[in-house]
């Protein structure tokens, strides 16, 4: 059938009534947090959301309470028939345009490489944060599983890249493959097609899986 895809950046979660222009460079909270949560409320088909947070909050207790804000709208809005997954935060790899690079056969290559590339700008990026605020928002999510709540929730899943995408040093932005007008900077951002392709392929798997046990579920 016929389905909608709608993107709304918003960098924390957050929603005021501060005008946010990313083309005219303002900001409404420490970046841009595009009002979201009216547009999704608007209709009232299934639908999936699939958010992200943490790659522009640089401290642990911002990312903390963008999460707990995030989980506690979403039990809030009554949607039970929704399906929210949450994609988990990935690091870049500094001097990613080195030649010859390959993916890691190992997460332990992947922790060598990073040990040996020190990214001189760590304080800007906070990367090396993303494993502890991934492990903070898998908490919250495990745990709303198996909370009381009076409203039916809608199903909360995690749909963690991190451990593949981290190997993947090679496909980078700013890799050696670069064309003349991208920077030799972003270490952070993929091209496409490539790594992040398998992201799609492993949210869809999260949806087969989902469908699966609601299609055994409604067959009792």
């Amino acid at each position: 059938g016929d389905y909608t895809i709608q993107f709304i950046r918003n960098d924390e979660f957050l929603e005021n009534e501060k005008p946010v222009s990313i083309d005219n460079d303002q900001k409404n909270c420490a970046t841009f947090c595009y009002p979201w949560t009216k547009e999704y409320m608007s209709d009232p088909s299934r639908t999936i959301l699939l958010a992200n947070v943490g790659a522009h909050i640089h401290e642990f207790t911002r990312f903390q309470a963008a999460i707990d804000r995030f989980v506690d709208v979403v039990n809030q809005m009554n949607r039970p028939q929704d399906i929210v997954l949450f994609r988990t935060l990935v690091p870049g790899h500094w001097d990613c345009s080195r030649p010859a690079l390959a993916p890691f056969q190992s997460f332990k290559e992947y922790l060598k490489d990073a040990e040996e590339h020190q990214n001189p700008k760590e304080e800007i990026y906070s990367w090396s944060k993303f494993a502890e605020y991934n492990d903070y928002a898998v908490n919250v999510i495990d745990k709303r599983k198996f909370s009381q709540s009076n409203n039916p929730l809608a199903l909360m899943e995690v749909v963690d890249v991190f451990p593949m995408t981290v190997l993947r040093a090679d496909g980078h932005c700013s890799d050696e493959y670069r064309p003349p007008s991208y920077l030799d900077s972003d270490c952070l951002h993929y091209d496409l097609p490539g790594p992040i392709d398998w992201w799609s392929h492993l949210a869809f798997s999260h949806l087969q899986d989902i469908a699966a046990v609601e299609k055994t579920v409604n067959s009792r």
